[in-house]
């Protein structure tokens, strides 16, 4: 199921694009003219969008912060005063990335960056309406909900399973890597003494950890050797995957899962994607998922290597070089106390596929 599909599975979404510019708001109904469950209201001006979202029932609006009359600050806050407009999504378009932070702060539940791209688009149109209505669903009853923050974590990790789960439905050799790689990381998370939360937390980090490539075609394969070229574009992969939760209310799962996805394909020796970050500056719970998914690509068939398949000998030696180079230390040694264990889990979970 790619992102346009997705998107149809909400139904029937009204958006209202706010944007003084003609040109601009055509521009997002053109890239979405091809989803036949969106319709669309323009405003030109705050004033006009308050006057909208009065008498329709919007589910998103894409705001622009610079208009006349009355700016797209002044509408987040006006929308944010109480709960009247609490079940509308408040994208923000804008180009510049330093205010985002700032915007979420004050309310925001997403941000598309101008000028517009359309995967870009599209995931963030779902994220924001499908995490906002799973979470903080409107309110219509007499009987008031109140939403803890364990039950928000929950719906969370329930919400990014599902989505990592539909990007590898049709896909049966990522479908047991993703099985393989989560299985062993929540085991080697739950030997390291996080407490159960955690370790579930890592869990689900681990299977969202490529979340960025969902809805895109993959720009390599098992089969092709991971060049340069493709180095560069998985970072931009990863950054689109760090948005896409960025859009959502900041859990303790949201602070790991955005770590690991941006983490993951970093190397302690500053020598990883897509900052070359180092050290203990790689949180811990990706330098887990990094190391986990090394041993699973060790193990696995690869027909550009030489060997196609490491020996787990081969593979041990090959791990522990890579201690203080691609890995930290004491995790590395940690994770070799149990590999052999792992190498049975890796095994029992094949068999279980097969069979």
């Amino acid at each position: 199921m790619d992102i346009k599909e997705l998107l149809a599975s909400l139904g029937n979404i009204n958006m209202l694009i706010v944007e003084d510019d003609p040109f601009s708001r055509l521009l997002v109904k053109s890239l979405l003219s091809k989803m036949d469950n969106i319709n669309f209201w323009e405003a030109e001006n705050g004033l006009d969008a308050i006057e909208i979202m009065n008498k329709e029932s919007i589910d998103i609006c894409l705001l622009d912060l610079h208009m006349p009359k009355m700016d797209g600050y002044e509408v987040l806050a006006q929308l944010k005063k109480g709960s009247r407009y609490s079940h509308i999504s408040v994208v923000i378009m804008t180009t510049e990335t330093d205010i985002k932070q700032k915007l979420y702060n004050k309310g925001a539940d997403g941000f598309i960056l101008k000028p517009f791209d359309l995967d870009d688009l599209r995931l963030s149109i779902y994220n924001t309406i499908k995490n906002k209505h799973s979470i903080v669903k409107r309110v219509e009853s007499k009987e008031k909900v109140n939403y803890s923050k364990e039950s928000i974590e929950k719906s969370q990790r329930e919400f990014f399973n599902k989505l990592a789960s539909l990007k590898v439905i049709s896909n049966p050799t990522e479908k047991l890597q993703m099985r393989v790689i989560s299985t062993i990381t929540k085991e080697f998370a739950n030997k390291l003494g996080f407490s159960a939360n955690e370790i579930q937390n890592i869990y689900v980090a681990s299977r969202v950890r490529d979340i960025g490539l969902m809805g895109v075609k993959n720009i390599w394969d098992n089969k092709n050797k991971f060049s340069e070229v493709d180095r560069r574009n998985y970072g931009k992969y990863i950054l689109l995957g760090h948005q896409l939760l960025s859009n959502s209310i900041e859990t303790d799962f949201i602070k790991v899962a955005k770590n690991v996805v941006l983490q993951h394909r970093e190397s302690y020796n500053g020598k990883g994607v897509p900052y070359q970050i180092e050290g203990e500056s790689i949180s811990s719970e990706a330098m887990i998922v990094m190391i986990v998914e090394t041993f699973e690509a060790l193990l696995s068939y690869r027909s550009y290597r030489t060997p196609p398949r490491y020996t787990h000998k081969e593979a041990y030696e090959l791990f522990a070089k890579l201690s203080g180079e691609k890995f930290d230390p004491y995790l590395s040694k940690r994770f070799l106390q149990y590999f052999h264990e792992f190498i049975e889990i890796k095994k029992e979970i094949e068999e279980s596929e097969v069979n």
